[in-house]
């Protein structure tokens, strides 16, 4: 019978060994909580690899992360209150570590999308990072297909909250 690939072992010990390591966690009042510090980090959105021109974040704009292991959780609502310009494709940045280096030559991790405000032409996005990277990138799905976000499907003012789950590439 195979191994799960995640199973908790004692009260004390999580192993996940398909991802290479242990996480300790303590136990009060019969609730297990793994040991793990959220840290804030700041969210951005380039266009064809550059800022765009005039553009002006909002207040509510912010990312938290976990680190378990090798593993991140980020979360972020990008909120922007004035576009800016720019045409091109897509992309988030800021994420706090670059994904593990795999050297494959495609896209693996990723996240999902729970809200978005003020973007048009959306159809089943998805968020991928590519290996050795520490930046976003948005598809659409399209029956099979998929294809990158343009910045010119962006309203004026916008704002969207994901989450991300990778494995940082290591130290």
């Amino acid at each position: 019978m195979a191994e799960k690939q995640f199973h908790q072992l004692d009260n004390e010990v999580a192993h996940f060994p398909a991802l290479g390591f242990t996480a300790i966690s303590s136990v009060a009042s019969n609730t297990e909580k793994v040991k793990a510090q959220q840290t804030s980090w700041t969210p951005g959105i380039v266009v064809d690899g550059t800022e765009p021109s005039g553009i002006a974040y909002g207040a509510n704009n912010w990312g938290r992360y976990m680190v378990f292991g090798p593993l991140v959780v980020a979360t972020f609502r990008l909120a922007v209150g004035t576009k800016g310009s720019g045409t091109g494709v897509v992309a988030f940045t800021g994420l706090p570590f670059n994904a593990l280096n795999q050297n494959a030559g495609f896209d693996t991790f990723g996240g999902m999308m729970v809200n978005t405000n003020g973007i048009s032409g959306l159809n089943t996005p998805i968020l991928s990072i590519s290996y050795n990277n520490n930046q976003i990138t948005p598809w659409n799905l399209n029956t099979g297909t998929r294809s990158r976000w343009v910045y010119t499907n962006f309203g004026a003012a916008y704002d969207f909250d994901a989450t991300v789950i990778y494995l940082r590439k290591d130290e």
